[in-house]
């Protein structure tokens, strides 16, 4: 569901060669919990980001963070930005808008339909030559 504008910000990012994600500033109030799922802390979401797709990285750097993180520790790995963090790396966040989502589960396809069918009245939608 990612828009060309947002594809292009991210292209026009200056990323100083550590890659650049399109990302969305947390609204919401994030708690960290505890192993007994109590609350440890209530994060700053001011420094908080959700990290959308895509992500853009020079291909020869990912492919070494890539194998490094499943050497070392894949778990630790939840998408490309981090492999690179634990290479060092430290990409930049370039805003992104918030229909840019994911479909991770069943749920997610009524909100998807929603926001394609808004992109389109607004004429946004994607055109295919």
């Amino acid at each position: 569901l990612v828009r060309l504008s947002d594809i292009q910000a991210l292209l026009d990012h200056d990323d100083r060669g550590d890659g650049a994600i399109l990302a969305r500033p947390v609204t919401d109030t994030i708690k960290q919990a505890d192993a007994d799922t109590r609350i440890r802390a209530t994060l700053d979401r001011a420094m908080i980001w959700r990290a959308l797709t895509p992500q853009l990285f020079e291909a020869r750097r990912l492919h070494d963070a890539l194998l490094s993180a499943l050497r070392d520790d894949p778990e630790a790995i939840t998408d490309e930005a981090s492999a690179l963090e634990a290479a060092g790396a430290r990409p930049a966040l370039v805003a992104g808008h918030a229909d840019n989502i994911k479909i991770t589960v069943p749920e997610d396809l009524a909100l998807a339909r929603f926001y394609l069918r808004a992109q389109e009245e607004e004429g946004l939608a994607w055109q295919f030559v």
